[in-house]
This record gives structure tokens, C-alpha cells and sequence, in this order.
């Protein structure tokens, strides 16, 4: 049985916080044997070998950032691509290196990829479509999504998009088959398997109240001000700080449901 979390991100992305060696604390205390880190524009560069010590794939991936500015995750991938490419040059990008394709919180605005493009004939180039995704709410769009997933045959899966070390495998994708023997072998699992034997878990011990609130106070114009008048720099510097003094960052205890088995 594989648990994936395909999405996530460390303090290597601009707005991540989870230290290198924390994502491999969070796979392990979380049950997550297959973790793909997908720094947004840069490729990841942890540890493959520690993680496999452990019993955990790392899949080297990145979540590229197109002209527009919606993005496309590839995984398996080991060379990054400038920042602003179009969707063409990264998907090409993404298959010269054996990679897959997946898209992301897909109507999430401003960087969801059907905030911008119509579904057309480059769905046929990928294998995995997010419905579910930790930072952002796909409630509205589920039927939409599961439509496009149909017609386009992509295989519909859930990822946390954690950047934090609490967020990682607060959603996940389960694949009851067999656990790889290696990274080519996970690759061809993921291609050829189909959406039965894949099922979408939520883990529903995560604080979603905490989380919106939050995400609500950032809406705040105080807030918003302060975003404006403050450098980037400075604001990072103070959110790292603030991580670091966090308490009880790990969750050890998961409640998975299953949202989708189907």
C-alpha cells in the first residue's frame, strides 16, 4: 500500500517554513511512505537516500510558475526551468526528463491552471489532477474537476500543499497495490493505475477552523497594510522567527476518511 502526499513544499520555496529535516519527521510520525517535495521554480535537493534509510520515497519535483501565473507540478524531475515559462516549454520540460504532470488546485485563483486555460488537448499529457488540496477549498468546483478528469482520463488525487510541518499528510492519496521496489518502478504504478484502486483521504484531526480563521485575518485591512509597507525580507524573517517558536508543531495522531474511493 502506498500513502503519497504529492504536493508539498519546504522553507526552500519563498513562502514555505518546514525545515530539510522536518519533512522526513512529519513522513514518518504521519504513516506518508511516499513524499514528493515540489518547491515552487527550484528543484529539490534533500536527501534521497535518507529518506529511503527510512522506508520513505522522496520524488524530486517542482511546481513551476507559468507566464500567467498559474502552475503546473512535474515530478520525478531533477532540472528546474525559469520562472514566467509557458505551459508548453514546461510541459515539454517536464517529459524530456520521464517526468509526470500534474495539475494543481486547479481553480484556485490567481494560480489555478483553469483560471486561464480552457481543458483542451494538453490534458491528454497528464496523469494526475488535484480535487483535493490543503490550501485551498475545491468545494465549489468538484463537479467540474471530476468532469474534466473524466473525459481527459486523468486520475483524480488528494495532496496537502503543506508548507508548514503540521500540514504535511493532511491530505494524501492511498494506491492499494503493492509498495515499489524503487523509483521506476512507483513511476509506472502511477501511470498505469486507475482511479478504483485509488482513494482520496481528508485527515479530519487537522484544526480547518484554526485554518480559516487565520486565512480570514490575513484578509484583514490592518493586516493588508502591513503587508504593503513592510519588505519582503523583513516580513519572511519574522514569520521564520515565529515558526521556530511554535510548540507542538508535529501531529503524531491522524484521523483519515476517506473522501473519494471511486
Amino acid at each position: 500500500m502506498i500513502l503519497a502526499d504529492l504536493h508539498s513544499h519546504t522553507r526552500a520555496s519563498h513562502d514555505g517554513f518546514t525545515g530539510r529535516g522536518e519533512m522526513l519527521l512529519a513522513c514518518l510520525n504521519r504513516g506518508v511512505n511516499v513524499i514528493a517535495v515540489t518547491e515552487h521554480d527550484l528543484v529539490c535537493d534533500l536527501d534521497l537516500a535518507e529518506f529511503k534509510k527510512n522506508g520513505v520515497i522522496l520524488v524530486p519535483g517542482c511546481e513551476f510558475t507559468c507566464e500567467n501565473g498559474s502552475h503546473i507540478i512535474g515530478i520525478f524531475i531533477k532540472k528546474s526551468l525559469k520562472s514566467g515559462s509557458t505551459r508548453n516549454e514546461i510541459f515539454n520540460h517536464i517529459e524530456s526528463q520521464g517526468g509526470i504532470i500534474i495539475i494543481p488546485h486547479p481553480f484556485k485563483p490567481e494560480s489555478g491552471y483553469f483560471q486561464y486555460y480552457q481543458p483542451d488537448s494538453f490534458l491528454n499529457r497528464v496523469t494526475f489532477l488535484e480535487l483535493i488540496n490543503g490550501g485551498w477549498n475545491s468545494i465549489d468546483y468538484e463537479e467540474s474537476i471530476k468532469k474534466i478528469a473524466l473525459e481527459y482520463h486523468i486520475k483524480l488525487i488528494a495532496s496537502s500543499d503543506s508548507h508548514k510541518i503540521q500540514h504535511v499528510g493532511m491530505c494524501v492519496t492511498r494506491l492499494n497495490c503493492k509498495f515499489p521496489e524503487d523509483e521506476n518502478d512507483l513511476k509506472n504504478t502511477f501511470r498505469k493505475i486507475e482511479q478504483g484502486d485509488i482513494e482520496l483521504l481528508i485527515d479530519d484531526s487537522i484544526d480547518t477552523k484554526y485554518i480559516n480563521k487565520n486565512a480570514n485575518f490575513k484578509k484583514n485591512t490592518l493586516y493588508q497594510f502591513f503587508l504593503k509597507i513592510t519588505p519582503y525580507k523583513i516580513r519572511r524573517r519574522i514569520k521564520l522567527v515565529k515558526y521556530g517558536f511554535q510548540s507542538k508543531r508535529l501531529k503524531t495522531q491522524h484521523k483519515y476518511r476517506v473522501y473519494l474511493n471511486e
